[in-house]
């Protein structure tokens, strides 16, 4: 992860592969642009957060697909996000 965000683990499923995060991004924080190898899940519960175009705000969710790249993504408030993803082997 990069300055001004954290997470914290909610729940690891070894047998699928996936784990899930409630992750927080400051004011200004930027997320790097990366790679999904299966589905990844976002719920922003609060604040907002923008991938180029796409941007989202409390209560909305996205799914981006298994072999889809997320640009580069930044939040101007702040943003709370519950996000299942991924565990990286």
């Amino acid at each position: 992860y990069a300055d001004g965000i954290t997470y914290r683990v909610l729940n690891v499923d070894d047998q699928l592969q996936r784990q899930t995060l409630l992750i927080r991004m400051q004011p200004g924080a930027i997320y790097r642009s990366h790679p999904h190898d299966i589905d990844e899940e976002c719920l922003v519960i609060e604040g907002d957060l923008q991938f180029g175009d796409l941007v989202l705000r409390a209560g909305d969710f996205h799914l981006a697909h298994a072999g889809t790249v997320h640009q580069t993504g930044v939040s101007t408030a702040g943003c709370l996000l519950h996000v299942v993803v991924g565990m990286e082997l």
